[in-house]
This record gives C-alpha cells, sequence and structure tokens, in this order.
C-alpha cells in the first residue's frame, strides 16, 4: 500500500456493497499492509460508533462503557477528538 501516511493508520473504515465489490479482494490487499482484524458492521453500526465516540468524548455517559477510551481506536482521525 502506498502512502505517506501508512505508518499512520491504525484503522480503515469502509463500506462494502456486494453488487460493485468484494470484502474478500479489499481485504487481500489490506492484509500485505500490516491489517489483520476485519470486523463487519452493518450500516447503522458504523454511524453509531462515530456518534458514540463524540458523545463520549463530550462527556456523555453510556451504560456499559467505561469511557470514550473504548472508542479511541475505533475513531481516531485529525479533529475526531475535538
Amino acid at each position: 500500500m502506498a502512502s505517506a501516511h501508512r505508518d499512520r493508520i491504525a484503522a480503515i473504515f469502509y463500506e462494502v456493497d456486494a453488487r460493485w465489490t468484494d470484502a474478500t479482494k479489499i481485504e487481500a490487499q489490506l492484509r500485505p499492509a500490516g491489517f489483520v482484524r476485519f470486523t463487519r458492521y452493518g450500516i447503522e453500526q458504523q454511524a453509531e460508533i462515530v456518534r458514540h465516540a463524540f458523545l463520549l468524548r463530550n462527556g456523555a455517559k453510556m451504560p456499559g462503557v467505561e469511557g470514550k477510551r473504548a472508542y479511541a481506536g475505533l475513531v481516531n482521525f485529525p479533529g475526531a477528538e475535538g
């Protein structure tokens, strides 16, 4: 994977629609770059992950979640902390 930012990438979120792409092929391209954990979320789950991270980072309490660190690795990009 050629990118000047490759060493800074901790996670990639991508949407797969079986009508136009194949998740297996995407994973095959990402594995040689060091990505080894692939978790599939539904479209609403993706949005909820980002929403929960935002709420936790702004002081909200959520049942079953210790704190904002629980989402730190999932939603980690410039501007996400603000």
